[in-house]
C-alpha cells in the first residue's frame, strides 16, 4: 500500500532541532484579513522603497558587469564600500578582511552561531529580546539565559551578577547577545558608559559580544554613542561580532547584510558560509546605489518618514491610552514597547484586537525563558500607514480600557 505525504510521519526522521521548532514564521501575520491594521510588522515602509532608482541601477549593472555579477564570485565592490563606510562613520581602520556580506543580518546571526555554538552552549540575552534571534539561537541548540533590562538596555549590574554566578558554577557563556541601538522590542538605546562596561565584562569573563545593529542610522534626534564594535576596535580586543543589514535602510527583499569582526573571526565564519556567494547581482546594485551617495540621502528620507510615524503614534498614545499604561520613547528604529497593568494578558487580549481588525505583537514571545512579557505589547510604527495610526491607537486604547475595567469587577 502506498502512503501519501499527508500520511507520512516524519517525526523520527527529523533532526532534534526541527522537532523542537514551533514552525512559526515571521510571515504569520499574512493570515489576517487585508483590512487589518498591522502594528505587528517590523518591516520597512513599502512606499519608501526607491523603486525607480534601483530599477535603473539594476539595468545598468547587468549591462556594465553582467558576466561578472551573474557568475559565481564574491561581492568585492560592496564589501570594500561597507568597510569604507564604517571607517568614515566611526573613524575606524577596517579592511575588507573585517567584513563578510551575508543574506541579511539573520544569516549573519546564524553563521555566528555555526562558528561558535555547540549544543548546550550558553548565550546571554536581554529580557526581552528579538524573537527572530531567539529562534535562531534555539535552532543552534543553545541554552538561553536572560539578563534583565534597565532603562537604557541590558542592565550591567545584572549582567555582571549573571557572569559571576556562571563562573562560580564553572560555566562560561559563548555570547552576550545585545541590541544596544533602538532595541527590538523595547526601543531604548544603550548609553556609552554601559557599552564600555559590557566590553569590560566581556574581556574580564572571556566572552564574545554579538552586537545586533539592524536599525543603525535611523536616528530621529540627538546623538548616538559609538557602536560596541567601534569601542572594541579602538581597544584592539577583538571581542565583538557586529551585524548590520540593508533591509531597514534599502529594501528587505534584497536580503543583504554583513558581519564586521576581526579578520580571524570573519575567516572562521566565512568558512561555514556554504551558499557560494551573497546575491552578487543585488550586491553590485546596492554598491552602485551607495557609492554615489544616494543611499545616505535615502536614509535621511527614511529618518523623516519614521520620525513622523513615531511622533504620530506617541501623540496618539498620549491622547488615548488609559493612565495605567506606560510606553517607551524610542530615539530611532521601528518600535514602541507598551506596559499594561500587571493583571492584563496581552496574548489573550489579541483575539479581541484581531476581531477589531488590529494586530500587535504580545510581549511574551520576546522572552527566552518564557516567563515575562505577559502584560507587554510591541507596537511597530514602520510598516503601518501614517493615516492609520491615530485610529488604530484609539481602537487599541479602548480595548485596553475595557480590559482594565473588566478586571476591576469582582468575580
Amino acid at each position: 500500500m502506498t502512503i501519501s505525504a499527508e500520511q507520512t510521519d516524519y517525526t523520527e526522521l527529523l533532526a532534534k532541532r526541527a522537532q523542537a521548532a514551533s514552525g512559526a514564521t515571521g510571515a504569520a501575520f499574512m493570515r489576517f484579513s487585508p483590512d487589518t491594521v498591522m502594528l505587528v510588522a517590523g518591516m520597512p515602509d513599502e512606499d519608501a522603497f526607491p523603486l525607480e532608482a534601483l530599477s535603473k541601477k539594476a539595468e545598468a549593472a547587468i549591462l556594465e558587469a553582467g558576466k561578472t555579477i551573474l557568475q559565481y564570485g564574491q561581492p568585492k565592490e560592496l564589501t570594500e564600500w561597507v568597510a569604507g563606510f564604517m571607517n568614515k562613520e566611526e573613524n575606524l581602520e577596517l579592511k575588507p578582511e573585517n567584513i563578510l556580506l551575508t543574506c541579511g543580518s539573520s544569516q549573519a546571526l546564524s553563521l555566528a552561531c555555526r562558528a561558535f555554538i555547540d549544543p548546550g552552549d550558553i548565550i546571554l540575552v536581554e529580557a526581552p529580546s528579538f524573537g527572530g534571534a531567539l529562534r535562531t539561537f534555539r535552532n543552534a541548540e543553545a541554552k538561553l539565559l536572560e539578563v534583565a533590562m534597565g532603562e537604557e538596555g541590558m542592565d550591567m549590574v545584572a549582567l555582571e551578577q549573571k557572569l559571576a554566578e556562571l563562573k562560580a558554577q564553572g560555566l562560561r557563556p559563548k555570547f552576550i547577545y545585545t541590541i544596544p541601538t533602538f532595541h527590538n522590542p523595547v526601543g531604548v538605546t544603550m548609553g556609552l558608559a554601559d557599552r564600555q562596561r559590557m566590553l569590560d565584562l566581556a574581556v574580564e569573563y572571556d566572552v564574545m559580544i554579538l552586537e545586533d545593529d539592524a536599525y543603525h542610522g535611523l536616528l530621529f534626534e540627538g546623538e548616538m554613542p559609538p557602536t560596541i564594535f567601534a569601542l572594541d576596535e579602538r581597544r584592539g580586543t577583538g571581542r565583538v561580532i557586529h551585524t548590520r543589514t540593508f533591509s531597514k535602510i534599502l529594501a528587505a527583499g534584497w536580503r543583504l547584510g554583513w558581519v564586521a569582526a576581526s579578520p580571524k573571526v570573519v575567516e572562521r565564519i566565512q568558512s561555514l558560509k556554504d551558499d557560494g556567494a551573497t546575491n552578487l547581482l543585488g550586491s553590485y546594485v546596492a554598491y552602485s546605489f551607495a557609492k554615489t551617495g544616494e543611499l545616505e540621502a535615502h536614509i535621511e528620507k527614511l529618518v523623516n518618514i519614521y520620525r513622523q510615524k513615531r511622533n504620530r503614534m506617541m501623540s496618539a498614545l498620549e491622547r488615548y491610552m488609559p493612565g495605567e499604561v506606560q510606553w517607551s520613547n524610542p530615539q530611532g528604529g521601528f518600535f514602541i514597547w507598551l506596559t499594561l497593568p500587571e493583571n492584563l494578558n496581552a496574548s489573550t487580549m489579541l483575539k479581541k484586537a484581531v476581531e477589531a481588525k488590529l494586530v500587535y505583537l504580545p510581549g511574551a514571545g520576546c522572552y527566552a525563558e518564557g516567563q515575562g512579557g505577559k502584560n507587554n505589547i510591541r507596537l511597530s510604527f514602520s510598516f503601518v500607514k501614517l493615516a492609520q495610526i491615530d485610529s488604530a491607537i484609539h481602537k487599541l486604547a479602548e480595548l485596553i480600557d475595557e480590559e482594565i475595567k473588566a478586571a476591576r469587577i469582582p468575580g
